[in-house]
């Protein structure tokens, strides 16, 4: 029995490509396959820890353009050698505090009350590894000391976690 795919393709539904999102450039209503933008390239060479996943995006009050913090790899390279684990013990003033550290994280969290000193107010939007940007969310920075093993780092800024 010989089937004609011609007749099967035209009787068949046409898919809704406006959900279809590309990999490539995420946007709408292509494949990667079919996308029209260069394809990103991920070199296999440079560290993982060169590669940030995660961005914070601080919204101005001014409606300017949107600034983004990073951390360098130089203080990625730090807290690697200080501790390979993630779960840390830190000093904070004479008090020690459990906390968890993501070497590959922008930017470290911390509840308000750890600071001994609250930097700014402002508006925060997360951008995910899929670029997908959480609402905008009120939060603070805060300055304060911290000692981990042998090393001292004065006047951490650090973003209060929601």
């Amino acid at each position: 029995m010989e089937v004609d795919n011609l007749n099967v393709r035209e009787n068949s539904k046409k898919k809704d490509r406006s959900k279809i999102r590309c990999y490539n450039c995420q946007k709408l209503g292509h494949h990667s396959s079919e996308c029209q933008k260069p394809k990103k390239k991920i070199s296999s060479q440079e560290p993982h820890s060169r590669h940030a996943t995660s961005e914070v995006h601080e919204e101005s009050t001014t409606h300017d353009d949107v600034a983004m913090s990073r951390t360098s790899p130089s203080d990625i390279l730090r807290l690697q050698a200080a501790k390979q684990s993630l779960g840390l013990s830190v000093k904070r003033s004479e008090e020690k505090i459990n906390v968890m550290i993501d070497s590959g994280a922008t930017t470290s969290l911390c509840r308000v009350v750890m600071g001994s000193c609250v930097v700014r107010e402002m508006t925060v939007r997360i951008a995910g590894y899929d670029n997908v940007v959480s609402d905008p969310t009120r939060t603070r920075e805060v300055t304060e000391t911290l000692v981990m093993y042998n090393m001292r780092f004065d006047n951490v800024t650090m973003t209060k976690g929601t």
